[in-house]
């Protein structure tokens, strides 16, 4: 039995509920292409920036129109995306403060969350509503989950564990991935790059309080920030939660387990499954999910230009608090930075895993 699909069913077409909205995309990389088509398609005009030429031919190839700069592109905007590497995030969201209606930051929000605190305030204060980037949220089996939390079949939660782990060289074939974002020492590391799990589990299980971590460089990587990390947290009811990840190693695994006192919620996100086991044994459901992560991103990106049409679409998924809020963003950040404030620890890597 397929999971109720988030966002777009494979055979539900929207193509115009956004027309007549302008969407600045800030950052034209993969994530800023991508979440330029999905504005595309869903009519809106896409006025792009970026500082590479590159970035901003391949746009225009697919019907973005390049403003001159950053302010340009705000001048005419309502919606703006902000999709630049994360250090500049805080940057381009206070030039949106009072010019745009809603912000969508990619994730993660940022690397400091103490300045980013009172510019969230600020942009209250302007009328400008701030969303973070957590994409995960609409896959179907999260949405599942959610439905499956929510009627009490479960019973009493008692722990859950998260794992993302895959090889970070595989994510940007034929880059220097030491030459990158994800080596930057503040605003690098699998931490942030692999936040949707700490997203996850505060999305499943209610806001979580940070009870120990520990981050490592294996060195296989050669980069000078975490690679492996292991988070430990405290939800509501103390529910307690392991977060494990990494991306030095193969194959990829991105997968949860939820265990309550009645049954236990198994979810793999890269093969969208979902099981739900009794205590005894029994398999009490299984499902299997018919989308894509392209999906997810197109109902992401339905949920900020279109929430008229998301609160009258179908499907578990296709409603507008799926969207991750500013503070969601926020708290993850926080999480983050203190989790990377453990001591570095160091492995010694054999010399047949550098290849």
């Amino acid at each position: 039995m397929p999971v109720p699909q988030s966002g777009f069913s494979p055979t539900e077409t929207v193509t115009d509920c956004a027309r007549g909205l302008t969407v600045a995309v800030l950052g034209l990389g993969s994530i800023g292409l991508r979440h330029a088509r999905n504005c595309l398609s869903l009519g809106a005009t896409v006025v792009g920036v970026d500082p590479r030429s590159d970035r901003r031919r391949l746009a225009s190839e697919i019907g973005v129109r390049i403003a001159e700069d950053r302010g340009a592109a705000l001048d005419v905007a309502t919606v703006a995306v902000i999709a630049t590497p994360s250090v500049d995030h805080l940057d381009g969201l206070s030039a949106c403060l009072g010019r745009v209606e809603r912000v969508l930051v990619e994730k993660p929000l940022t690397h400091d969350p103490q300045t980013a605190g009172p510019l969230l305030e600020r942009a209250k204060a302007a009328g400008t509503t701030v969303y973070c980037g957590f994409n995960l949220r609409f896959h179907e089996t999260v949405a599942e989950a959610r439905r499956l939390l929510d009627s009490g079949e479960l019973g009493q939660i008692l722990w859950a564990s998260f794992v993302g782990s895959s090889d970070l060289r595989d994510w940007r074939p034929g880059q220097d991935i030491r030459a990158g974002y994800t080596n930057h020492p503040q605003a690098g590391g699998v931490l942030f790059d692999y936040c949707h799990e700490i997203d996850l589990a505060q999305h499943l299980l209610g806001p979580g309080t940070l009870s120990s971590a520990r981050i490592v460089q294996s060195g296989t990587l050669g980069l000078q920030v975490e690679d492996i990390a292991t988070m430990e947290m405290v939800h509501p009811d103390n529910v307690l939660s392991t977060i494990q990840l990494d991306y030095c190693s193969k194959p990829a695994i991105r997968e949860a387990r939820i265990r309550g006192a009645r049954a236990t919620l198994e979810l793999d996100l890269l093969g969208r499954r979902l099981r739900l086991v009794a205590a005894d044994g029994r398999l009490l459901h299984a499902a299997e999910g018919t989308g894509s992560f392209d999906l997810d991103y197109q109902a992401e990106m339905r949920a900020l230009l279109c929430p008229e049409s998301v609160a009258a679409g179908s499907g578990a998924a296709v409603e507008s608090e799926a969207l991750a809020g500013a503070e969601a963003g926020l708290s993850v950040s926080h999480l983050v930075t203190a989790a990377r404030q453990s001591p570095l620890l160091q492995q010694q890597p054999l010399l047949a895993a550098s290849s």
